[in-house]
């Protein structure tokens, strides 16, 4: 795939300095210069971060490349998905909780605060955190310290928060869906992060990336890049992800023409039910192929294929579980 026309002279880059957020956040269009740029002053102090920005676009990474640059690099990086987690289960996972504090608590439970430890707490989704459990969050971040749901004493929270949501929170808090007090806790150091339709001028290169965190040998024809760089994106590098990856089941995925684009955005326009599950299918094995390339890039450790991949520990281990994969 010939990228040259389409991106920065490789003088403009070498003007910014290699380091984690080069190598996680791709792209030289000027949104993720200057993206990176407010993330390399945010990678010192206590202060609690909130990334904004729709779904797909990378805040994970994001928050990872953030750990990774700064003085908590060594520490720990607990990620928790807040709409992932019923409700009822919401403050246990948070807080943990003793033997016995509620029915079915056989044995003591750590929370992500506690196992966050002095390293990064990342709360993913954060607008759809109910309210009670909102207010218990503010009086962490106002104390510094939490008590495990049936338990008597206080223990110190020492992790740095970065939290991440694709929801308005500010229209959340007018509309009395999101508490005002946390929003302006959370809120210290506010960063946007744009969403792919800004930067079309990233494709050739986020294409290359994700070509190759997936194992795949494709190739697009500057027809096909065009005709990706005219899509709107809704959802975001997810979205971009998926095309790769199927683009992967081409017949002639060395070179892939207009045409093929064009199909490749829009799999499912003939509402073919069988072409979905074929679908499905194919991308179920692009996947594990992805997972076993990761595990085997990092001597089966799973935490560090989990950052190959971009995502958190835990999700991983269920991505292989569904797959059958047994930890190497």
């Amino acid at each position: 795939m010939r990228v040259s026309p389409l991106g920065r002279t490789a003088h403009e880059r070498a003007e910014e300095p290699a380091d984690a957020f080069t190598q996680a956040l791709v792209g030289d269009s000027t949104a993720m210069r200057q993206l990176r740029s407010n993330l390399r002053g945010l990678v010192t102090g206590d202060s609690s971060i909130i990334l904004l920005g729709p779904s797909g676009s990378g805040k994970e990474v994001a928050a990872r490349a953030l750990h990774a640059a700064g003085p908590r690099a060594k520490r720990p990086f607990v990620a928790i998905n807040i709409a992932a987690i019923p409700a009822t289960l919401l403050e246990s996972e948070l807080f943990g909780h003793e033997a016995g504090a509620f029915t079915g608590a056989n044995r003591q439970h750590i929370g992500c605060l506690e196992a966050a430890g002095d390293g990064i707490l990342f709360l993913d989704e954060i607008g759809d955190m109910p309210l009670d459990a909102q207010s218990r969050l503010l009086r962490v971040l106002e104390g510094r310290c939490f008590r495990r749901l049936g338990g008597y004493g206080n223990l110190p929270f020492a992790a740095r928060i970065i939290a991440a949501t694709h929801c308005n929170l500010v229209q959340m808090v007018d509309e009395g869906r999101f508490r005002r007090d946390l929003w302006f806790r959370l809120a210290v150091l506010p960063v946007r992060l744009p969403p792919l339709a800004e930067r079309t001028r990233d494709l050739p290169q986020l294409v290359l990336a994700l070509a190759r965190e997936l194992g795949v040998d494709v190739r697009f024809s500057d027809a096909a890049m065009l005709r990706l760089m005219r899509h709107d994106w809704p959802g975001n590098v997810r979205e971009l992800r998926n095309v790769v990856a199927r683009a992967a089941h081409l017949a002639n995925a060395m070179h892939v023409g207009a045409e093929d684009a064009s199909a490749l955005l829009h799999p499912l326009a003939d509402g073919d039910v069988a072409t979905s599950a074929s679908h499905d299918t194919r991308m179920a094995a692009v996947e594990r192929t992805a997972i076993l390339n990761a595990l085997g890039n990092n001597d089966g450790v799973v935490a560090a294929a989990a950052r190959q991949l971009g995502l958190c520990r835990t999700t991983l281990q269920d991505r292989m579980r569904r797959h059958g994969i047994e930890r190497p």
